[in-house]
């Protein structure tokens, strides 16, 4: 897992870009085909739905778009902006895919020499590119915060960074346009995560599975347990033996989400 360089220029202006996918200049259906399928590309998304909810917006909305014949501009910059794809490539299909600065390779070899410990070997080039026979895609590490009304992770203000990982192995996992990175803060799942540890959660995966590990949403924050499922109640418990388990009645659900499952970890030594 290598951090990508953000140090990038600014992605086309909301004015511009409107002015590209509306107005006067609204594309034909064919070439709103195109931009879809470029932003179905970009997020990894199989569906309506996906993008929707990449997008923080409702199928319907996606349905809205298709019926007007019209890219919103602020999908573009949006997608640009976490994704890191260029506008110019989102738009038109021309140009280099990635924004400058996102296509630096890292070879395995400073993955090792950097001192990370992760469960699998990972070489990273940029989301949705190839580096020689290999797939990559990136996943953007995220603060531990909810969105507002949404239930999901925050991934638009405070993006720290994207993570690439081979697509082949990351889709075995899960969904990789619903997965984000956070680090683990504090003891209370010693000793299996530690503090500052990463853990990569896939969101579309919030159904309880009794023992597996879970980021679960209290208000507007986020927190690392276990949960479990006993009659009218789920229990909520930490590895560090000296952390009480939460149980959660029905009257205390409104407060409390599943946002997703930790699906793989990794710590870096220092």
């Amino acid at each position: 897992m290598i951090k990508q360089n953000n140090k990038t220029p600014p992605p086309a202006s909301p004015l511009a870009l409107e002015k590209e996918v509306s107005g006067e200049k609204r594309p034909h259906h064919k070439k709103f085909e195109q931009i879809l399928e470029r932003l179905f590309y970009a997020v990894d998304a199989a569906n309506d739905s996906e993008l929707a909810r990449a997008l923080d917006k409702t199928p319907q909305a996606i349905g809205a778009a298709r019926d007007r014949d019209n890219v919103p501009s602020k999908w573009i910059t949006t997608i640009s902006e976490r994704w890191g794809y260029s506008a110019d490539w989102l738009l038109h299909g021309t140009g280099p895919m990635m924004r400058e600065g996102q296509d630096i390779p890292v070879t395995r070899l400073a993955v090792e020499t950097k001192g990370l410990k992760c469960e699998e070997p990972l070489q990273t080039y940029g989301r949705g590119v190839r580096l020689g026979s290999v797939d990559l895609v990136h996943i953007p590490k995220v603060k531990a915060r909810l969105c507002a009304g949404s239930g999901s992770m925050e991934t638009s203000d405070d993006i720290d960074g994207y993570y690439a990982f081979r697509s082949d192995w990351i889709h075995r996992k899960g969904q990789p346009g619903r997965m984000v990175l956070m680090d683990v803060t504090g003891d209370s799942m010693e000793p299996e995560l530690r503090d500052g540890d990463t853990v990569l959660i896939d969101q579309s995966k919030t159904e309880i599975l009794p023992g597996k590990v879970y980021a679960v949403g209290i208000e507007d924050a986020v927190m690392i347990k276990a949960v479990d499922v006993e009659p009218g109640q789920i229990i909520l418990r930490s590895f560090n033996r000296d952390y009480r388990e939460i149980a959660v009645k029905p009257g205390q659900m409104n407060g409390v989400r599943i946002v997703g499952r930790v699906v793989w970890s990794c710590r870096e030594f220092g």
